[in-house]
């Protein structure tokens, strides 16, 4: 006789799917073995409260997101380790997201200002993952992710192609990082070279930049126009920002820098008009060669400007060169960038999560990294919003309610071997680009 049992499964914690309809099935298989062989799919638990896995700045807004067919009035917050509530607030309700398909509401917690640990607990929608409060909560996001990154530069031995032009670019976005956002780098974020005077991040680039030119023969027999672009201006941008340190290593990256322009000049007259601005503008401001400066102009003057990311990284680094410039170029670009900026910020205004769900990750990032540099010039608190609203998103305020950044929060897609943010790529780059300007400014 085969008794069947009953069985109880409670299972909470991380789940990397929306479980607004859960499916499990349980099946008896082949009656007559000596023991019932059960299969089942156990459901995960996704939180009704979204909140920023790694925290919050004290100064900064403190928001969560509640989500449900039916949402409470209020919530209340505790301090995790006493566990003793001391906060309630007034759940706010938005009303439906057309982008989710979700019933959405607010609650701010903004008075909460003493440091430490926390979660959010209300009626019908149970508790949000815990969170911190203090003054250094980005600040150990932006350290730890530079460590991170740093471990991998340093496991790094040969590059395909495909991976000297991603690290190309990657150089280039962490260079305007450290240009734009320098307060943010220090000589202390916890890497073998922290105290020698020199910022962590342009030590990280340092072996970045060594390991690329051992690469350099690849590059100069590559047909691809793309990566021989890149690479000149990765090495012209590293040269102009590492001449303080090193005055003799930096001429080294510029001179291979311009042979790689000649070489392309040479040999790759049909190579795409914005990755030559982007290796033109770099070449110019590090050498302030009149040849370079020619082909920025010839191109400015042409229909269609600055619609890839190569062409936005030209322009800014156009608009901060000291050499001498075209005034009007100038003018045009910033206008550009500028209308890019707005439409972002319309664009964010889609989704109560304040973060465009219409974009992939990539996108979305992108897109950061071009409102950061408007930011930059023009800074205003809507603008900062923008920015930190779209970092409380990568961190966890989303619709899986897990952070997108492998070891921060409780519940990041390291445990369901998910796509990262920290990949190694363009991602890590404009997410740590997002981290210096927030860190820049707390």
């Amino acid at each position: 006789m085969l008794c069947l049992l009953s069985l109880l499964f409670l299972l909470t914690g991380c789940s990397l799917q929306k479980s607004e309809v859960v499916q499990s099935s349980n099946e008896i298989i082949e009656a007559m073995e000596p023991e019932a062989v059960i299969e089942y799919e156990v459901p995960g638990s996704v939180p009704g409260i979204l909140v920023n896995q790694a925290g919050y700045d004290i100064k900064s807004e403190k928001k969560a997101v509640f989500r449900g067919e039916n949402l409470p009035e209020t919530f209340r917050v505790y301090h995790a380790e006493s566990k003793k509530m001391i906060y309630e607030g007034e759940v706010e309700e938005k009303g439906y997201d057309e982008v989710t398909g979700e019933r959405l509401a607010y609650g701010s917690f903004q008075d909460i200002n003493t440091p430490g640990e926390y979660y959010i607990e209300a009626d019908i929608l149970g508790y949000s993952y815990p969170f911190s409060i203090g003054s250094e909560v980005y600040r150990e996001v932006l350290n730890n992710s530079i460590q991170q990154f740093y471990e991998k530069i340093k496991n790094k031995t040969v590059l395909t192609v495909e991976e000297i032009r991603s690290d190309c670019e990657v150089v280039i976005i962490l260079l305007l990082a450290s240009e734009l956002h320098g307060n943010a780098f220090g000589d202390a974020m916890g890497i073998t070279e922290s105290g020698n005077n020199i910022p962590d991040l342009t030590d990280v680039l340092f072996k970045e930049i060594n390991l690329l030119m051992e690469q350099r023969e690849k590059v100069l027999l590559s047909e691809d126009w793309e990566l021989v672009s890149y690479y000149a201006a990765a090495m012209a941008k590293f040269s102009y920002t590492y001449k303080e340190y090193d005055s003799v290593f930096a001429t080294e990256c510029l001179q291979l820098a311009d042979a790689v322009w000649n070489y392309m000049e040479k040999n790759g007259r049909s190579a795409d008009r914005d990755m030559r601005f982007l290796a033109a503008t770099e070449l110019y401001r590090a050498s302030g060669r009149q040849k370079y400066h020619y082909f920025i102009k010839e191109y400015g003057a042409e229909e269609n400007v600055l619609e890839s990311r190569e062409s936005v990284y030209g322009a800014v680094t156009y608009l901060s060169t000291r050499q001498s410039v075209n005034i009007d170029l100038c003018s045009a670009f910033m206008k550009i960038i500028m209308e890019k900026a707005e439409k972002i910020a319309a664009d964010s205004k889609t989704s109560f999560y304040q973060i465009n769900l219409n974009s992939d990750s990539e996108e979305i990032l992108w897109n950061m990294v071009v409102f950061t540099v408007v930011d930059k010039v023009i800074s205003n608190h809507e603008y900062d919003m923008v920015i930190e609203n779209h970092l409380h998103y990568f961190l966890g305020r989303n619709p899986s309610a897990v952070s997108f950044v492998d070891g921060v929060g409780v519940c990041n897609y390291a445990e369901g071997g998910q796509d990262l943010v920290l990949d190694g790529g363009f991602k890590e780059a404009a997410f740590l680009f997002i981290l210096s300007e927030v860190n820049d400014k707390v």
